[in-house]
């Protein structure tokens, strides 16, 4: 989680170059949180799906990122977090 405070670093995992030049605080609000705010719907999914058989998060899926490594655009793998 600490690499995703190098602007460097989340341009490589979103395979966008020229997110490097953009400055962190810009990064902070029109990437990085609205990204967890959608992986904290897939956690609040999964007691849903529980109770209720089913729940989808349409924002949901950033399924390529693994727990020590953000890559093909997906920061957070929001799939394995809430199990």
């Amino acid at each position: 989680m600490r690499r995703l405070a190098d602007s460097g670093y989340v341009a490589g995992a979103i395979e966008i170059g020229a997110l490097a030049f953009v400055p962190r605080p810009m990064l902070e609000l029109g990437l990085l949180q609205p990204m967890r705010r959608v992986t904290a719907g897939t956690v609040a999914a999964v007691p849903l799906a529980l109770r209720r058989g089913i729940a989808i998060n349409l924002g949901g899926g950033y399924h390529h990122a693994h727990p020590e490594l953000a890559h093909g655009f997906c920061l957070y793998a929001d799939v394995p977090i809430p199990l």
